[in-house]
């Protein structure tokens, strides 16, 4: 599988413009898969009105935002509540159990380096449909970001020039409001100069749906449990990993008796899996090392790295390694263990 990298600069709308006119066929590919979805429950008519719910709470928290995805609807030629519908995937997606995540800090590793990434696991057809790429965005300041992301879609996890680096975990969606989608919390987290400023964009967010953050910088490393109305702070001076189940004491949290399935269970295996090899690893911990658990077969297919099977369709669209301090994210398009990790630098 080949690296697509896209990279654009300017003002937030120049931006989005960009990135609409290059990505708008995909763009449109991947509209017409997010209405095959949404149309199980509403007509597109209903859709795009419940869509223009979400429409104020994203303008108030991010103006910047706000104008890059009126970029893309430009550039793509869809309506700006179409784009902002494909930021609504988190929302609007049936919860599977996926992606596991992982940060270690720097006296746990060989080069004294803070190292963060994971898996992003996603049924098959929408990882074609969904058109994934890395985009590397440079504002005026010459300030930059490289995001993995959908087309149409500002960012998906990434890290930033201040070595601001987010990855993160679905959880089971204990309740929705009308908020901030995940996905403009991920865009916004990583336009912050400092770890206190990406984890307030997360805490202002009157959030839209729930969510597993692992906030990272070349110092400190953070997991943010969020629902609609609770946050909770996992810290750590060794290391973190996670799959996809709460470990915080949420009011409304599910039972996990009441959602375990092979499936679900999964997540507990992923998640012990990840934090045995930090452990074993303590002091060791290199590129290569992280690399290799994210090619993890234990519990296949239900593993670290996931492949498509009659009982579980779900894919590694991509895998990552991320360096904060050194400004490098090592990226594999595909499923780790058949695909070789690129770097790729935050500034070209």
């Amino acid at each position: 599988m080949n690296v697509d990298i896209l990279t654009v600069s300017g003002t937030p709308y120049e931006r989005g413009l960009a990135h609409g006119k290059t990505k708008r066929e995909e763009i449109e590919n991947y509209l017409r898969h997010f209405y095959s979805l949404v149309e199980k429950d509403r007509t597109a008519r209903e859709a795009i009105q419940h869509v223009r719910k979400f429409v104020p709470f994203v303008e108030d928290y991010s103006p910047s935002i706000q104008e890059e995805l009126l970029g893309i609807a430009e550039g793509s030629q869809r309506r700006y509540e179409e784009i902002i519908m494909l930021h609504l995937h988190e929302e609007i997606g049936c919860f599977v159990p996926h992606c596991t995540s992982f940060a270690v800090t720097a006296p746990g590793t060989v080069d004294k380096q803070v190292y963060t990434g994971q898996t992003w696991d996603i049924p098959a057809d929408l990882c074609i449909d969904a058109h994934p790429f890395l985009l590397r965005s440079i504002n005026e300041e010459g300030e930059a970001s490289i995001a993995f992301t959908y087309a149409g879609v500002i960012a998906g996890a990434g890290l930033n020039s201040h070595g601001i680096s987010l990855n993160w975990n679905s959880l089971p969606r204990l309740r929705f409001e009308i908020g901030v989608p995940t996905y403009v919390i991920i865009a916004e987290v990583l336009r912050q100069k400092t770890i206190g400023k990406a984890l307030e964009a997360i805490f202002r967010a009157q959030r839209a749906g729930c969510f597993k953050f692992m906030v990272s910088d070349k110092d400190e490393i953070y997991a943010v449990e969020a629902t609609p109305d609770d946050v909770e702070i996992f810290y750590s001076h060794r290391f973190l990993g996670h799959a996809n189940h709460y470990e915080g004491r949420h009011k409304d949290r599910q039972d996990l008796n009441k959602v375990c399935s092979e499936r679900a269970a999964s997540t507990i295996v992923r998640h012990n899996r990840m934090i045995r090899f930090l452990n074993e690893n303590w002091g060791s911990v290199n590129l290569e090392k992280c690399q290799e658990i994210l090619r993890d077969h234990v519990n296949y297919p239900f593993s670290i790295c996931r492949h498509p099977v009659e009982e579980a369709n779900h894919i590694t669209c991509g895998a990552w390694v991320v360096l904060p301090g050194k400004g490098e994210f090592y990226y594999s398009p595909g499923p780790p263990c058949e695909n070789s990790f690129t770097r790729v630098n935050v500034i070209d």
